[in-house]
């Protein structure tokens, strides 16, 4: 089985690597399955081979004739069980160096998994520093923004006293004005009588009136 690649942006590649491994787990087990009946057939295969041909063959009632061909055929069956038990030990090497890649495939994708976890927490803690950076940032803005509308709003009760200063200045100086100019009126009003008075031979005083 094909060990795929992960991809560190994918956010469930912790459980595609434990199905990995898991698969490869049975696949070890069935090759170590394997390897053990390989090796029981090549003892099998020793303990049919070594059988005393020369006995079997040296019966009584054999002719040479018949001794001969069973020599012959039990030499045959000897070169089958060797080249079977050749073929049982080539075949247990094969399932033992399979078992050997099992296991180092198996090894590699436990360690792509430990990688995966600490790769998945690195991004975490980077997440979450930038979230508090984000956080961090937010707040400060929000207090700048607050001591920056505290100034506005300083400024603008600054601009606001002064136009009432300016304001009540010119108020009062109308009011003086205004004052100035009936105190005026009033004057000229008095020296207007006293001119009449006198213009008709009449005192402006209240014992001639009288």
């Amino acid at each position: 089985m094909a060990i795929p690649d992960f991809d560190f942006q994918t956010e469930d590649y912790s459980a595609i690597a434990q199905e990995v491994v898991s698969k490869l787990t049975a696949e070890l087990e069935d090759a170590e399955v394997a390897a053990y009946d390989a090796r029981d057939a090549v003892f099998d295969a020793e303990a049919d081979m070594f059988a005393d041909a020369i006995e079997a063959s040296q019966q009584p009632g054999l002719t040479l004739e018949e001794s001969t061909e069973v020599m012959a055929g039990l030499s045959n069956r000897h070169r089958l069980k060797l080249a079977e038990k050749q073929n049982a030990e080539t075949n247990l090497v094969i399932t033992e160096t399979a078992v050997i890649s099992e296991k180092s495939r198996f090894n590699l994708a436990k360690r792509d998994v430990l990688t995966q976890d600490v790769a998945n927490e690195g991004k975490r803690l980077i997440m979450s520093t930038e979230r508090g950076k984000l956080i961090d940032e937010k707040t400060l803005g929000l207090a700048l923004q607050g001591v920056t509308q505290q100034v506005l709003n300083s400024r603008e009760f600054n601009v606001i006293q002064l136009e009432m200063e300016k304001t009540e200045a010119i108020i009062q100086g109308t009011v003086a004005d205004i004052e100035a100019i009936r105190s005026s009126t009033e004057t000229k009003m008095l020296r207007a009588r006293d001119a009449a008075l006198k213009a008709a031979g009449v005192d402006g005083s209240y014992e001639n009136v009288i």
